[in-house]
C-alpha cells in the first residue's frame, strides 16, 4: 500500500522473489475499502506507506490473519518535529527474513523491516553502471538465453512448429537478436541506430512466403521481450539492493527493451509485407495461368499442376464458388480478406483440405472447396452469413474430378453474372439450383427482356400492385395450382388469392396452362433481374 516511491520497486521484486503474491493497493483508500481488500485477498502481510499508516491501517490491519505482526509507525512518544519521515511496514517475520534486505539499507526488528532513504546524488552513472553489469552477465550466458527463448516460442506458438529449414531460420533469429541487443545494454549504444539482424529479416520473408499469419512472428518478438526482461530482472535482483538504483535500474532495463523491439520489429514487420505482397502477386499470377489451363484442357501433367497449386483435382468432390465484395476503397487489402474468407467457410463447412483461391480482380475471386458431403442451401448460406456481411457468394453445383471442379465453375460463373444483373434485388448468396435457367439468360439481357415482356404482357409492369400480382401467381404455379395452399404460404386468404391469379390472367392477356412453362420462367426473370427485364410504368 504505497504511492510511487523507489520503495514500490524493490518490496515489489522482493515478496515476488520470496515466493508471495503481491496484491497493490491505493493509499488513498477507506478504511472500509481497505479492510475489504485485505479480507477479500487474504494478507498475511502488509507494507503500508507513511500516510495511511494513521487512518487506514489503524483499523485494517486489526482485521488481518493473528499469525502476521504489525506495528505503527509513530509512537505516541515520539517528537513530532521528527525529520522526513520513513515508510511503515508491517510484516510477518518469516517472510521479511527471507526478503534478505541488507542492514545498510533496513533493519528487522520485531518482525519490521524499515528502508532507509539513501538518494546518492551519482544515481544516472551507478544505474550506468549496473544496466552494463546485467548485460554482460547476460552475454556470459546468452546460450541458455537462447535456448529459454527457442523453447518459449516453439511451446506457446503453433503455427512456427514448421518445417526443419524455419525452425533453423528461428534459431539463427533469435541469435542475431540476442547478439545485436545486449551490447546496447553492456556499452551504452544508443538505440535508435539498431538495425534488424539479416537472420531476422530472412525468418520474416520465409514466414510471408509460407502464408504464416503476422500475429505470429508479432507475437514471437513479444514473447522473446518478456523472457529476455526476466532474466535482467533476476539478474538484477542478485546484484542491487539500494531501493532507488533498483527501481532506475529496473526501469532503464525495462525501457531498453522496449525501445529495441519496436524498432527491430518494425523493421521486420515491413520486410514481411513487402514479401507478402510480392509473393501473393508471383503466386496468384502462377495459379490463374495454371487453373485458366486447367479449365480449357486437360493438362499433360496433373499431378504436378495440383503440385504447384496445392489442391487436389483428381478424385475429390469440389464445389466451385465466386466471392466478391462492393468494397473495393482498400484494394490492397481484397485478395487477403477474400482469401482469408474462403479458409473460414471452407472450416465452417467441415471441409478436410485447404481450399484453393485465386483473386480475379479488384473485387473477385474464384474458390474451390473439396466437401465431404453436399450441404443444403440453408446450410450453405447460414455458413456464409456467419462469416461475414458485404461478401456475395455465387455457388455452383458440387461435382467429382476435374470434370466436376470445371462444370461447377461454369455454373458459379453464370451465378454470379445473374447476381450482377439483379444488381440490389440479389441474396447475398445464391446457388445454381435457385437461379437454374435465369442465369442462362444473362448472356443477353436486352433479348430476355423483349422475351418476357412478350410472355407476361402488362405483368411486366414495374410497380407494387403488379410485383404483388407476380408474387401470388408464381407461388400459385410452385404449388400445382392449389389456391389453399398458396394462400397458406402467403398467409392470405383463399378468395384472395382465387382474385389475384385471376387478375394476373387478364394482365397476361392468355390462359396459363399452354404457356406454363414460358411464365414460370418469366416469372422467376422477374423475380431475379428485377429492373433489368421490368417495363418502367408510363
Amino acid at each position: 500500500m504505497l504511492p510511487n516511491v523507489p520503495h514500490f520497486a524493490a518490496l515489489y521484486f522482493g515478496i515476488l522473489r520470496a515466493g508471495a503474491v503481491v496484491v497493490p493497493m491505493n493509499p488513498l483508500l477507506k478504511e472500509r475499502e481497505v479492510a475489504y481488500y485485505l479480507r477479500d485477498c487474504g494478507a498475511k502481510v502488509v507494507f503500508v506507506w507513511h500516510a495511511p499508516a494513521r487512518s487506514s491501517s489503524r483499523t485494517s490491519t486489526r482485521e488481518v490473519s493473528t499469525s502476521s505482526t504489525h506495528c505503527r509507525r509513530d509512537p505516541p512518544e515520539r517528537s513530532s518535529s521528527a525529520k522526513s519521515p520513513s515508510p511503515l511496514i508491517t510484516a510477518h517475520r518469516p517472510l521479511a527474513e527471507s526478503l534478505r534486505m541488507p542492514k545498510r539499507e533496513g533493519r528487522l526488528r520485531q518482525g519490521r523491516v524499515q528502508l532507509g532513504h539513501k538518494g546518492p546524488s551519482d544515481l544516472a552513472a551507478r544505474t550506468a553502471t549496473c544496466v552494463a553489469e546485467v548485460g554482460a552477465a547476460l552475454s556470459r550466458d546468452r546460450a541458455a538465453l537462447v535456448r529459454d527463448i527457442h523453447k518459449r516460442i516453439s511451446g506457446e506458438i503453433s503455427e512456427l512448429r514448421g518445417e526443419e529449414g524455419l525452425r533453423e531460420l528461428l534459431s539463427a533469429s533469435i541469435e542475431g537478436n540476442v547478439d545485436t541487443s545486449l551490447p546496447f545494454l553492456q556499452y551504452g549504444i544508443d538505440i535508435g541506430r539498431a538495425e534488424a539482424p539479416p537472420a531476422a529479416i530472412e525468418y520474416a520473408r520465409r514466414l510471408a512466403q509460407h502464408g504464416i499469419p503476422v500475429r505470429a512472428l508479432v507475437r514471437a518478438y513479444r514473447l522473446g521481450q518478456d523472457t529476455v526482461l526476466q532474466r535482467a530482472l533476476a539478474v538484477l535482483s542478485t546484484k542491487v539492493s539500494d531501493p532507488n538504483l533498483l527501481a532506475a535500474a529496473a526501469q532503464c532495463l525495462a525501457g531498453a527493451n522496449l525501445a529495441y523491439i519496436d524498432r527491430v520489429t518494425e523493421l521486420v514487420l515491413e520486410a514481411y509485407e513487402e514479401e507478402r505482397d510480392r509473393w501473393l502477386q508471383h503466386r496468384s499470377a502462377t495459379r490463374e495461368a495454371l487453373i485458366r489451363e486447367l479449365l480449357r484442357t486437360d493438362p499433360s501433367d496433373l499431378a504436378a499442376v495440383e503440385t504447384t497449386l496445392g489442391y487436389r483435382v483428381s478424385y475429390r468432390r469440389h464445389i466451385c464458388l465466386v466471392v466478391s465484395t462492393a468494397q473495393v476503397e482498400h484494394a490492397d487489402t481484397y485478395a487477403s480478406s477474400l482469401a482469408r474468407f474462403t479458409n473460414d467457410l471452407a472450416d465452417e463447412l467441415g471441409c478436410p483440405y485447404r481450399p484453393l483461391f485465386v483473386p480475379r480482380d479488384q473485387a473477385t475471386g474464384w474458390a474451390w472447396l473439396s466437401l465431404p458431403g453436399t450441404p443444403t442451401r440453408e446450410t450453405f448460406a447460414a455458413a456464409v452469413q456467419a462469416l461475414a456481411l458485404g461478401i456475395i457468394v455465387a455457388a455452383g453445383e458440387p461435382g467429382s474430378g476435374i470434370d466436376g471442379f470445371r462444370r461447377s465453375h461454369q455454373q458459379a460463373i453464370r451465378v454470379h453474372k445473374a447476381m450482377l444483373a439483379a444488381a440490389d434485388n440479389a441474396p447475398p448468396v445464391a446457388t445454381f439450383v435457385e437461379v437454374g435457367a435465369v442465369a442462362l439468360l444473362c448472356d443477353d439481357v436486352p433479348a430476355t427482356k423483349a422475351w418476357v415482356a412478350e410472355t407476361l404482357g402488362r405483368l411486366v409492369l414495374d410497380d407494387e400492385p403488379h410485383a404483388r400480382l407476380r408474387e401470388t401467381l408464381r407461388a400459385f404455379l410452385r404449388t400445382g395450382g392449389s389456391y389453399v395452399t398458396t394462400a397458406q404460404q402467403l398467409g392470405l386468404h383463399r378468395n384472395s388469392v382465387l382474385y389475384r391469379v385471376r387478375r394476373a390472367q387478364e394482365e397476361i392477356g392468355r390462359p396459363l396452362e399452354p404457356h406454363r412453362l414460358d411464365i414460370e420462367i418469366a416469372l422467376r426473370a422477374c423475380q431475379w433481374l428485377g429492373g433489368s427485364v421490368l417495363t418502367d410504368v408510363d
